[in-house]
């Protein structure tokens, strides 16, 4: 191919000029060359766009995802059951088993948003929530969602998706936010044990962590800790309770106040979410079960310990208890007067 074209730029310098068959020959050279460049071209583009289409359709379900993540699991059902069967409104909605579908295309009805996530025209989203149950449940209630997300888009007039999923759980509480020990003030060389107070035996018992029988707000019994010496600790566990004179010692037990509203309602985590009791119908069947979780509605703003530090509770010391303002007010909450 190189001996062509030299033999052909050395014919046009001869007096003789090119013939057309070496014209023929050039202009075919040239011709298969921009073809070449062009299909290159063409093919560059192309996996360019995909990967631009790509990028978005990850960063549109990814946005849904997280969005559906920070909701509580009751606002999630409210949303699903607020979207519109009507296709005037954008959306597409089937009910599946189990489940929902919603689908819409990015701005063909002008409604571009889904979760709180705009789909830009050219995409299409398709959103698929199911309930899911163990596979001996029975009866099934509404517990665990998987929330699906495919996002749809064309590139080279060849369709391509995105598809990612989650699960989302109900929030199942107890009455207040679980004490954390991780926020006690420990000083170097000291340590803690919880306990519990047994009117049967007149003691204060060690008791685990997890167990069910460490606190009860509803019949005022609140999570304490003992704080001292290592040493000391490590004597209270080999006992299994308090001594006479370390019961006795109101500035070493700790009591857990959990954030709770001035009107007294135990509030979820840092949120202004009150924890309330909420009554499940089995999605087969008339069973019911009753458990505690956040409410959809929130407590109006308050200038309290709480929200000034964004925190789920705080420790106190018992000897605090009729000083420090927040543990006061506690007490005179529903949760108290404490009992021990």
């Amino acid at each position: 191919m190189k001996q062509k074209i030299l033999s052909f730029l050395n014919k046009l310098k001869t007096e003789k000029g090119a013939t057309g068959a070496d014209i023929v020959v050039a202009l075919s050279i040239i011709v298969l060359t921009v073809a070449v460049i062009s299909m290159i071209y063409v093919n560059v583009n192309n996996d360019s766009k995909n990967v631009n289409r790509t990028a978005g359709a990850t960063r549109i379900a990814t946005n849904i995802l997280e969005n559906i993540n920070i909701m509580l699991y009751d606002e999630l059902n409210n949303t699903l059951n607020s979207f519109a069967t009507n296709a005037s409104t954008g959306w597409a909605v089937e009910n599946i088993t189990n489940g929902k579908k919603i689908t819409l295309d990015g701005k063909v009805k002008g409604t571009e948003k889904i979760f709180n996530t705009k789909i830009p025209k050219g995409y299409t989203v398709e959103l698929i929530s199911e309930n899911i149950y163990g596979a001996d449940t029975n009866p099934k209630f509404d517990l665990m969602k998987k929330i699906t997300v495919t996002v749809k888009f064309t590139v080279a007039k060849a369709e391509e998706n995105v598809s990612l999923y989650a699960s989302k759980e109900r929030e199942i509480l107890k009455e207040v936010n679980e004490p954390e020990t991780s926020k006690l003030t420990i000083s170097s060389g000291q340590a803690y044990v919880p306990i519990r107070y047994s009117k049967a035996q007149e003691a204060y018992l060690v008791v685990d962590e997890n167990s069910n029988d460490w606190y009860n707000y509803l019949n005022k019994s609140w999570a304490m800790v003992y704080v001292d010496t290592e040493a000391n600790i490590n004597s209270i566990k080999a006992a299994g309770k308090l001594t006479e004179a370390q019961k006795n010692d109101n500035s070493k037990i700790y009591y857990w106040i959990p954030r709770f509203s001035d009107s007294g309602q135990a509030l979820y985590g840092a949120s202004k979410h009150p924890i309330e009791y909420k009554t499940l119908t089995a999605e087969t069947g008339s069973q019911t079960m009753t458990i505690l979780t956040p409410s959809t509605t929130e407590v109006a703003p308050e200038n309290n310990y709480f929200n000034a530090n964004t925190v789920n509770g705080l420790w106190v010391k018992k000897s605090e208890l009729t000083t420090n303002a927040v543990a006061k007010e506690f007490n005179l909450s529903k949760f108290g007067p404490v009992q021990y």
